[in-house]
């Protein structure tokens, strides 16, 4: 290969960073002595990290990096967004070697190709220039680069295989997790995940620190299903948000139990930015293993709270099919404070008469199950609106759902405790925990019948294309004693 071709130069040396190599060792060793996060002791399987210039991000992102030194890893591989090109494939720098004024960053060609093998006509794994290149071009690509000098510093000599997302949606993390998952087994390597974004873009600070919580929040809770979902209801802001999500699945697949956030900043925290009006939100974040210190998914209720939940159905029901008042009180506990999705099942007579519900809520669970209870009612294309003579004849069940978590090891599911979810490119559908008790089904007859509510044929379920989540449930039954 034509060494002009096989080594990609820096291109923001001099206006992301420094130039020059003694004055960008320095800088980079100054923000990692000033990063105070108190060190990880679990096992560190990945990292977040931002990428502006190093004015704005470059003391957020040492946090990051400072939990690395004396680590142990075999490669690294870099998921970045694209902020320049128009492509859709994942992109891995097909040349040798990434360089910057610290010298050169080898890549790792033999894990890249183990990469390119798992590619799929829908998410194309490829080795190009897309989203590397640098000749010709009025701007290029920054968000693998500025991560190279930290790595230089706390990681001298570990190879890299860099990788500009040109789509960010689920069903292309979808193939990058499985071809990574994939990569590893065959290679025995130590993979260390980094993901390369920022938060929200081009807000007054106020909102900034508003929509970059939100984020935080499903990171912190370890839970990739909701930021996706959240990032595609355009209720949170990333810009590398697939490689965050697609970070936090390999990394839990690695073995990973908990995200930890090290540090949050804005633009406007930077000496060399005034504006509170147009900030930028940056954050640093570990995924690592510790079992000490697990984050707590769910919750659980008690015969009395339970028999709560489907009174507020009921009453949502009622006010919404008849416009009645119910004697019905909200209850204010901290418990029904707890963010999580929900469904309401409406029986008639032992037969289903509505059943609608979330995968992902941004609402407590007194909202959510009004909400979903009005739904149900008035929604189920099924079935119809109910009408006002049949409320006396209805009774209630709320599922209260935990959030999502990937799984790969179908053996993993247990019948009775776990619902599934199904998901392709254009596909998805859930049954809920209880539906294989009461229909006796195995877990092979359970993923059969999943993908059947997905639309699609019963043994897509065994296919890398298709994402399956389990989902914990706690089930409130009025008919229950």
């Amino acid at each position: 290969m034509d060494e002009t071709k096989a080594v990609r130069p820096p291109t923001v040396a001099g206006t992301f960073y420094p130039a020059d190599p003694t004055e960008l060792e320095q800088t980079v060793r100054g923000y990692l002595a000033n990063a105070s996060a108190p060190q990880i002791k679990g096992e560190i399987f990945g990292i977040i990290a931002p990428h502006a210039g190093y004015v704005y991000s470059g003391q957020t992102a040492a946090y990051s990096y400072k939990q690395l030194i004396e680590k142990k890893y075999d490669v690294a591989v870099i998921l970045a967004p694209n902020h320049i090109e128009d492509f859709s494939e994942i992109s891995i720098f097909q040349g040798l070697a990434y360089s910057t004024p610290l010298g050169r960053v080898a890549i790792d060609t033999a894990f890249a190709q183990l990469l390119s093998e798992n590619s799929t006509p829908s998410a194309p794994i490829i080795l190009s220039m897309h989203g590397h290149a640098w000749e010709n071009m009025k701007r290029t690509e920054h968000s693998i680069e500025v991560q190279l000098p930290f790595l230089q510093i706390v990681q001298p000599e570990l190879p890299i295989v860099p990788i500009v997302l040109g789509s960010q949606d689920h069903s292309t993390i979808n193939t990058l997790v499985t071809a990574i998952k994939s990569a590893s087994e065959k290679s025995g390597k130590r993979v260390l995940i980094i993901a390369s974004s920022d938060l929200s873009h081009y807000h007054k600070l106020s909102d900034a620190k508003y929509l970059d919580g939100l984020l935080i929040k499903e990171f912190s809770d370890f839970d990739y299903f909701g930021l996706d979902c959240k990032i595609a209801m355009q209720q949170i802001e990333a810009c590398g948000y697939g490689a965050i999500t697609g970070a936090m699945q390999v990394c839990e697949v690695f073995g990973a139990t908990n995200c930890k956030l090290l540090h949050l900043a804005t633009s406007a925290d930077s000496e060399f930015s005034q504006d509170t009006n147009h900030v930028v939100g940056y954050f640093s974040g570990a995924i690592f293993k510790d079992n000490s210190s697990h984050v707590q998914k769910f919750t659980e209720f008690t015969p009395e709270e339970k028999k709560y939940l489907c009174g507020l159905a009921k009453a949502a029901t009622e006010m919404t099919v008849a416009a009645l008042s119910p004697d019905f009180e909200i209850r204010h506990d901290e418990k029904f404070h707890q963010v999580f999705p929900a469904f309401v099942t409406i029986n008639k007579n032992g037969n289903l008469r509505g059943c609608i519900g979330h995968i992902v809520s941004s609402a407590d669970i007194n909202s959510e199950v009004i909400e979903t209870a009005r739904m149900a009612s008035t929604m189920d294309s099924r079935f119809g609106a109910i009408r006002p003579e049949e409320l006396t004849e209805l009774t209630y069940e709320v599922t209260i759902l935990s959030q999502m978590q990937r799984i790969f090891d179908f053996s993993k599911i247990q019948i009775g405790k776990h619902g599934l979810y199904i998901r392709t490119k254009y596909n998805n559908g859930i049954l809920l925990p209880q539906v294989a008790t009461e229909y006796g089904w195995n877990t092979e007859e359970f993923l059969k019948n999943a993908c059947r509510k997905a639309g699609l044929p019963e043994n897509e379920f065994l296919k890398s294309t298709t994402e399956v989540y389990i989902f914990e449930a706690v089930i409130a039954d009025e008919n229950d004693k």
